[in-house]
């Protein structure tokens, strides 16, 4: 049971760690500075679709009307605003969110406090994502 009452701040831990993880530097570079346009180039016509081509894991569903809706809407706006770059950590963070409230959903009988829940990830979704222009919360 002391894991269902954790459950908010597990969700808002996820969402927040998202937003706030440090891009880690690239590394040094060998190519001369005439090369670096086309290095640059290169690199992101092979990393960008593999992220945009990953679907992210599971239907997305927990069985409670306010963490569904909730989940529908970070998946939207990690597909469709996100920049690739930043997509990574956001998928990770979606992908151990749904696992935590499937789990939870699973092991209750009274859903109301996981609506609740959601309802708290939710509102700090709303605040991490708004940099991208994810204004659908």
């Amino acid at each position: 049971m002391a894991f269902f009452s954790r459950i908010p701040a597990l969700l808002v831990l996820f969402v927040v760690l998202a937003g706030c993880q440090d891009k880690k530097a690239p590394p040094a570079a060998s190519a001369k500075p005439a090369d670096a346009p086309a290095a640059a180039a290169n690199n992101a016509v092979t990393t960008a679709p593999t992220v945009a081509s990953t679907p992210l894991s599971g239907d997305g569903k927990v069985g409670v009307h306010e963490c569904d809706a909730y989940l529908t809407l970070y998946r939207t706006c990690i597909e469709t605003k996100v920049p690739p770059s930043d997509q990574p950590r956001y998928r990770e963070a979606y992908t151990q969110g749904l696992t935590a409230l499937q789990k939870a959903a699973n092991g209750m009988g009274n859903t109301a406090k996981l609506a609740e829940s959601c309802g708290m990830a939710r509102e700090a979704a709303k605040s991490a994502l708004a940099k991208f222009g994810c204004d659908e919360f």
